[in-house]
C-alpha cells in the first residue's frame, strides 16, 4: 500500500509539474524543480542521513533552467575529521621533563628533555662532560624522572654513598649523581659526608625537625658547627 501511495503521489507532482511548465514560464520552471528536488529528498530517504548524492537538472525550451545538487552528511564528517586528527596529535605529543645538570659539565643549568630520556642525554643537553669529569660512579643509563638533578663529581672529589639504592646512583627521591638529600638523610647518610661527624650529623636532623626543613641548601649554615668553610666543601655533594 505505501508504495501505491508513493507512486499516486508522484504522479500528482509530475502532473503539476507540467501544468506550472505550460503556464508559467521560466520562473515557475524553477520552483518546480526545486519543489520536486525537496519531495525527492523525503521519498528516497536522502533527508534521513544516508550520505548519498543527487542531482537533478531541468531545462526550458527558451534557455531557462536550474540545477541542483546536494552531498549529505559532509560537513558533519569533516568536522569529526578534524576532531580525531586533533585528539590523535594531543595524544602522540611527547611529554617533556625539565632536569637540572649539574658539575663536572660544559654548561651546568637546567634542561629540557623528552620523557624517557636518560642520564647521558642530559649530560649531552648540558654541552656534554668536562674534561675532569669523574663518571665512575654515576649511572648514565638510568632513566630520569621531571625535576631530578644530575650531578657530575669531579676527578679526586669525594663522593658520599647514595641515599637511596646504590645500584642505580639516585639520591633519596630520585636526584642522580650520589647526592645527599639534606632534609631526608639519615645520621649515617649525613656523617659520611666530608667534614661531618656524628655529632654535626646529629644537629643537622635536630634542626630540621626542630624549625622544619631546609628550604635551600645554603639553610644548611644554620646549624651549629657548619660555617661558610665546611658548607663550601658540601655545596656539590648536598641537596634538598
Amino acid at each position: 500500500m505505501a508504495q501505491i501511495e508513493r507512486t499516486e503521489r508522484g504522479g500528482r507532482i509530475a502532473r503539476r509539474v507540467r501544468s506550472l511548465l505550460a503556464h508559467g514560464g521560466a520562473a515557475r520552471a524553477v520552483l518546480a524543480v526545486v519543489l520536486v528536488a525537496a519531495v525527492a529528498m523525503v521519498w528516497l530517504g536522502v533527508a534521513g542521513g544516508s550520505g548519498r548524492s543527487f542531482e537533478i537538472s531541468s531545462g526550458s525550451s527558451d534557455g531557462a533552467g536550474a540545477g541542483l545538487s546536494e552531498s549529505m552528511g559532509a560537513s558533519g564528517s569533516d568536522d569529526e575529521a578534524g576532531e580525531r586528527e586533533a585528539e590523535t596529535g594531543d595524544a602522540t605529543a611527547p611529554e617533556r621533563i625539565v632536569i637540572d645538570v649539574g658539575g663536572a659539565v660544559a654548561r651546568p643549568g637546567v634542561v629540557e628533555l623528552e620523557s624517557g630520556a636518560r642520564v647521558v642525554d642530559a649530560i649531552e643537553a648540558a654541552g656534554g662532560l668536562a674534561d675532569d669529569a669523574d663518571c665512575s660512579s654515576l649511572n648514565q643509563a638510568q632513566i630520569l624522572q621531571d625535576g631530578q638533578k644530575v650531578y657530575v663529581p669531579r676527578a679526586g672529589e669525594a663522593v658520599p654513598a647514595a641515599t637511596g639504592s646504590g645500584t642505580d646512583a639516585s639520591a633519596g627521591a630520585g636526584d642522580v649523581g650520589a647526592l645527599v638529600n639534606i632534609n631526608t638523610a639519615s645520621l649515617e647518610e649525613l656523617d659520611a659526608l666530608p667534614g661531618v661527624g656524628p655529632s654535626t650529623a646529629q644537629a643537622i636532623i635536630d634542626d630540621r625537625e626542630q624549625n622544619g626543613p631546609f628550604v635551600s641548601i645554603e639553610d644548611l649554615m644554620r646549624v651549629s658547627g657548619i660555617g661558610e668553610k665546611k658548607y663550601a666543601k658540601l655545596e656539590a655533594l648536598i641537596c634538598i
